[in-house]
């Protein structure tokens, strides 16, 4: 799984709601950096558009080519004025969001089950000393004197 900034988070969710209407994600952005991120002003003799773009044109268009080279969206060159196409939303892109949280139970599962031994072995050790205590205060004299027939003191 890819990681992605907050940022990059908060758009990606956006073409996740647009996805799950059932429009084109790539018509959205589109629709966006064309229609709501820049100002036609005219045409040059060529046939190609002049425009003039606002602030956040190149940080959205930025933050779309990220997704892109991170494998959510399908991101290709073609088409007219070998213009970049974003494309839909690929199948990480769809999931990105449920990979995470699932990532993030497994880790707090793990997280969980290393103190649940930890607090297992704590209370082992503390039950096995006690009564180790107990056995070894009771019958001192008598394992004292195993031991020293075993070694023959």
């Amino acid at each position: 799984m890819v990681e992605l900034t907050s940022e990059e988070q908060s758009y990606l969710r956006k073409l996740q709601e647009v996805s799950e209407r059932g429009e084109s994600v790539d018509g959205f952005i589109w629709s966006r950096l064309n229609d709501e991120l820049s100002t036609l002003q005219g045409v040059n003799a060529h046939g190609e558009e002049i425009r003039t773009y606002t602030r956040e044109y190149d940080l959205e268009r930025r933050i779309y080519e990220v997704l892109a080279r991170k494998g959510l969206l399908d991101g290709r060159a073609g088409g007219e004025a070998n213009r970049k196409f974003f494309g839909e939303l690929t199948s990480e892109g769809r999931r990105w969001f449920l990979d995470r949280d699932e990532a993030a139970r497994i880790e707090r599962e793990n997280v969980r089950g290393g103190r649940r031994h930890d607090y297992l072995v704590a209370l082992f050790s503390v039950v096995s000393g006690a009564i180790a205590g107990f056995i070894g205060g009771a019958a001192a004299p008598t394992l004292i004197a195993l031991i020293r027939t075993a070694l023959r003191m």
